[in-house]
């Protein structure tokens, strides 16, 4: 292990003369030929951002003089990477979906392209809107057997928020299939007399499902 370098009066002075003229990598050749004493150039940074010359300017000032030629002047829009690969001018990309395609998002969801360059839209969304018109703001479609995958338009519903986490809260999504759409009718009736302000108390699904499955039993 290297032993710890005391710092005199003279090796400090001297870092102070020389830092703004010597590269970083060649100090310590510099100050070895200088005072005989090897330390890193790491030993020597330390020591100078001790001493607060760690942002001392280089003898240019690190900034380009008057009258100075760039390297690049001249090269405006000069490209070294080989022709053959650059695009050509119109060209379009291999991987350009075409009006009409469609992907899975990560969510599940079917998305149908509709326009360039990246204007997608979800499949249910324009199924419902062209058998019902345009979804109004502050409302989405669901899928009522919570398959995302099936697109029969008897399958989706248009709710607005606060009818989905009313359904939510009636366990929807936690039902048998053919419990479904009763919850569904009873949750928009229970927000339809919320909004007329009466005084409601919420859909009791337990007792509900189990009338239902004697039913269906």
């Amino acid at each position: 292990m290297a032993s710890k370098i005391i710092y005199s009066l003279d090796h400090l002075c001297w870092l102070f003369k020389n830092k703004p003229f010597v590269a970083r990598d060649d100090m310590p050749k510099a100050f070895f030929d200088e005072f005989g004493i090897k330390i890193s150039a790491t030993g020597l940074y330390k020591q100078i951002k001790r001493m607060g010359l760690n942002h001392m300017h280089c003898k240019n000032g690190g900034r380009f003089q008057k009258g100075l030629i760039p390297h690049n002047k001249g090269m405006k829009g000069v490209c070294w990477a080989p022709a053959h690969t650059l695009f050509k001018k119109g060209q379009q990309s291999v991987r350009l979906r075409e009006i009409g395609s469609e992907r899975l998002d990560t969510d599940g969801y079917t998305s149908v392209k509709v326009g360039h360059p990246k204007k997608w839209r979800h499949k249910h969304h324009l199924l419902w809107e062209q058998h019902n018109g345009e979804i109004e703001v502050g409302k989405r479609v669901i899928f009522i057997d919570g398959n995302r995958q099936n697109f029969d338009i008897d399958n989706l519903a248009c709710v607005s928020f606060s009818v989905f986490l009313r359904i939510n809260w009636n366990g929807l999504w936690d039902s048998p299939l053919v419990q479904r759409r009763g919850i569904l009718a009873a949750s928009l009736i229970e927000q339809k007399m919320c909004d007329l302000g009466s005084k409601v108390k919420f859909f009791d699904t337990n007792r509900y499902n189990k009338k239902v499955f004697n039913k269906v039993k």
